[in-house]
């Protein structure tokens, strides 16, 4: 068995993330303010208002009341690429400073000697009670009773449906004892990597991503067993599997390593805090009526390195609540499903999730994909792949839309009103057509002091949700959708959304590229309640679907005060549902909002510049070449060499129209077709030879010379061909086409044989010849046809009938 170079990948190779705020977006920013008498530091006012809410993180504080910041922040979280970058923000985030944290340098551990099972499970045990080592050390300030009922909290957030929802309130406490309690805990200790001492083969700071890639890149020294085996531990039973397909039951484990094999694990009853788990391949399948890879005041590391894997759990998977959570799946198609709290969520805790490659399915009943409650600190991070993330499937969002779901995921930051701040959580999808599903508070959304990120770098995606969705801040807190590229689709059945704030709320939308299309009741930059609604999109040919005036830049009265809606349009033939918001100009809604619609300039162009390859084409080169090359697509960087090529088949026309009817008349290649149809466009010499396509048995010949006789008028070939295949019963549809492009009133006799086929393609085919030859006995024909039973005939005839009222 093998092991492939892949767990390192990650951690060495930098990932080109877009900008997401620029100069010239600022600069946009700037002229928008200007034309309602503004500037950027009336963005900056003060939005954090609630006195009575304790836990507040002063980045989220910073961000809400200062949009640039906001932005800036985002665009530092965009550059995390591995545990080590998460685990430093989180640090910082966590301990509310801005302290830098270093690490050792991730190790690479290629040992020339083999390793015994329990060499290898000594090592696991040697990290695992530092780890929880400093994992206690963090609560050190805390006395029995606050620790107790730490543990006791934690259980009662987001519970499974066998647990009490409400274990915390045997303990009567209040906010701000509370507030005192969390700032006890010593965040700091638990960051700090594990220094594991006299070993033979190791004896350097090592991180729980160093010890894997121990085990990975040394897998064929180690003497696995034929079958898996369980080893007792006072910290919970260690796990080693074999090199077949094993059945794990995990019931009192702390760790499984699994070398190969398509595995099947089943958690039945698994009340360890923390879990670590390492598997090098296979399709393996991951099952839990309970959690799964959660850490609950404890810590979970998992590990999956190949394979279709498919994991399902009921309450809390992939997260953290009061601990500290990295699940990493290298490769592969993978299926996550969980009911709630799930796949990268967190509270007073961080969660990191990364799928490296493959097509995904994330689906979350509600809070999850990179949800954030109190002092929560999560991300989900997915590098490559077309995936589909859904989220709102279990619990209707009543009395609001009773009969929609609520999601609180996709990029969610929570708090829980009134009485504590949010967290903050960032969904970054890398590549790949995407697709997001979500119903209530979805897509990059924040909600009273958190922070929601949603950042796709490219694909042609598609966005869906029911209210609250895709940038947008609601209730003292920030909302951020970032797309860079891509024609993407953004939906929801309401609003407010799509760079939109409510209620001292911040939320902004940028669309760096592509022809994209948007429909929403209430966004698009809408500022509601003393809030600030950025709307960007930067470039591409947009369809605005909705109607409603608080769409497109609407700042609207608030508590005597007022609100900022900002729509920005920058390029791109744009169309709207508007008479005043239209393409190519400004307009004002509400009291501070500002819709702009950007003219392109005659210098702009709607793509770059695409360097041409050289046209250098060999003109003395066999006939068959140059038509290769002339029947090229003319697009791109080969369109210079296209042209060289026809030009050349015109200096050879004897020889190009020979080739030609012989060989290539019968084409079903349009790009052939293209090339032909302009050579015999510019080589009047050569249209004499097409009576040769009719000599053919081959009817694709015929059909081809037909469709070229009619585009280029011959009239020679009308009495003898087309109308003799026309009296013939061949290629009716054809003949058809070709009579009308002559615009003459002699052929519609002809014509109309057919108007009254039991063929709706025949009807079709008379109806659009009338049109086409445009005089008043061909209208006088279609009048005839105007009740046909056809939808697609009968239309044709009234569009034309009543634009040509004479």
């Amino acid at each position: 068995m093998k092991a492939t170079s892949i767990i390192l990948i990650l951690f060495t190779v930098s990932l080109a993330w877009g900008q997401i705020f620029t100069h010239e977006d600022s600069l946009l920013v700037d002229q928008a303010l200007a034309e309602i008498d503004l500037s950027k530091q009336d963005l900056m006012f003060l939005k954090d208002w609630s006195d009575e809410t304790y836990l507040k993180n002063q980045v989220i504080i910073e961000s809400i009341n200062n949009p640039y910041f906001f932005l800036e922040y985002s665009s530092k979280l965009q550059t995390i690429s591995s545990p080590e970058d998460f685990n430093k923000e989180a640090y910082k985030f966590l301990n509310n400073n801005d302290i830098e944290l270093t690490y050792p340098k991730t190790l690479n551990h290629n040992l020339s000697n083999s390793i015994e099972i329990p060499d290898l499970i000594d090592l696991l045990e040697s990290y695992i009670r530092i780890k929880k080592f400093h994992f206690d050390q963090m609560f050190t300030n805390l006395n029995q009773d606050e620790i107790a009922f730490l543990m006791r909290f934690s259980k009662s957030l987001f519970p499974q449906d066998n647990q009490e929802e409400n274990d915390s309130q045997e303990i009567d406490i209040s906010s701000i004892e509370f507030d005192n309690l969390i700032k006890k805990i010593n965040w700091y200790i638990f960051y700090q990597p594990v220094i594991i001492e006299d070993k033979d083969y190791l004896a350097e700071k090592l991180s729980i991503t160093s010890f894997y890639a121990l085990i990975h890149n040394n897998i064929d020294k180690i003497m696995w067993q034929e079958e898996n085996e369980i080893y007792p531990s006072d910290l919970g039973e260690i796990i080693i599997g074999s090199i077949y397909d094993d059945q794990h039951i995990i019931d009192k484990a702390i760790a499984i390593i699994d070398p190969a094999g398509n595995d099947s694990y089943t958690f039945i009853a698994n009340n360890q805090s923390s879990f670590y788990l390492f598997d090098a391949s296979g399709d393996d399948r991951y099952m839990s009526d309970t959690s799964l890879f959660s850490a609950n005041y404890g810590f979970a590391y998992a590990y999956d390195l190949m394979g279709d894997d498919y994991y399902s759990a009921n309450t809390q998977a992939a997260s953290a609540i009061f601990g500290f959570n990295e699940f990493i799946d290298f490769a592969g198609n993978d299926t996550y499903l969980a009911k709630s709290f799930a796949w990268s969520a967190a509270a007073f805790a961080s969660s990191l999730m990364i799928d490296t490659a493959g097509n995904d399915i994330y689906s979350t009943g509600q809070y999850g994909q990179a949800f954030a409650s109190t002092w929560g600190f999560s991300l989900l991070l997915d590098i490559a792949g077309t995936d589909s993330y859904i989220c709102g499937t279990s619990e209707f969002h009543a009395p609001l839309v009773p009969n929609d779901y609520r999601s609180m995921g996709q990029g969610m930051g929570f708090g829980m009103r009134p009485d504590f701040g949010g967290g903050i959580g960032t969904l970054m999808d890398k590549s790949g057509n995407d697709r997001y599903m979500g119903g209530v508070y979805a897509q990059g959304v924040g909600y009273w002091y958190g922070l929601g990120i949603l950042i796709d770098e490219a694909g042609n995606d598609f966005y869906n949700a029911v209210y609250y969705p895709q940038g947008s801040g609601i209730h003292l807190a920030g909302g951020l959708l970032f797309d860079k590229e891509g024609q993407d689709s953004y939906y929801s059945k309401h609003g407010p959304g799509q760079g939109a704030g409510h209620d001292f709320g911040l939320g902004i939308f940028i669309d760096r590229e592509g022809d994209d299309h948007y429909s929403i009741e209430g966004g698009n930059g809408l500022g509601l309640t003393n809030s600030v609604g950025i709307f960007l999109d930067r470039a591409g040919n947009d369809r605005y679907e909705n109607a409603t005036n608080n769409n497109y830049g609407y700042g609207k009265k608030a508590r005597s005060s007022g609100s900022i809606g900002l729509f920005i349009d920058s390029s791109g033939k744009d169309y709207y549902p508007h008479e005043i918001m239209q393409d190519s100009l400004i307009w004002k809604e509400g009291l501070m909002g500002i819709g702009i619609d950007l003219k392109q300039s005659e210098n702009e162009i709607d793509s770059p510049t695409i360097e041409q390859l050289p046209a250098d084409i060999d003109s003395l080169a066999a006939i068959e070449v140059i038509f290769d090359y002339a029947a090229e697509w003319e697009v791109g960087n080969v369109v210079n060499r296209v042209r060289r090529a026809r030009e050349i088949l015109l200096t050879r026309e004897d020889e190009a129209a020979d080739y030609i009817i012989k060989n290539k008349i019968n084409t079903r290649d349009t790009k052939e077709y293209r090339a032909i149809k302009e050579f015999f466009e510019n080589s009047k010499e050569s249209q004499a030879k097409l009576d040769q396509a009719f000599t053919s048995q081959d009817s694709l010949s015929h059909k081809n010379a037909i469709s070229l006789v009619a585009s280029l008028k011959m009239q020679e070939f009308l009495p003898l061909i087309i109308i003799e295949f026309y009296q013939d019963n061949k290629y009716i549809t054809s003949c058809i086409s070709a009579l009308a492009s002559f615009k003459d009133d002699k052929y519609i006799p002809l014509i109309k044989k057919y108007s009254d086929s039991p063929n709706e393609k025949l009807r079709f085919a008379v109806a659009s010849a009338l049109k086409t030859i445009d005089s008043q006995l061909a209208r006088e024909e279609l009048v005839f046809m105007k009740q046909d039973s056809s939808f697609l005939v009968r239309t044709l005839v009234k569009e034309y009938l009543e634009d040509n009222k004479r």
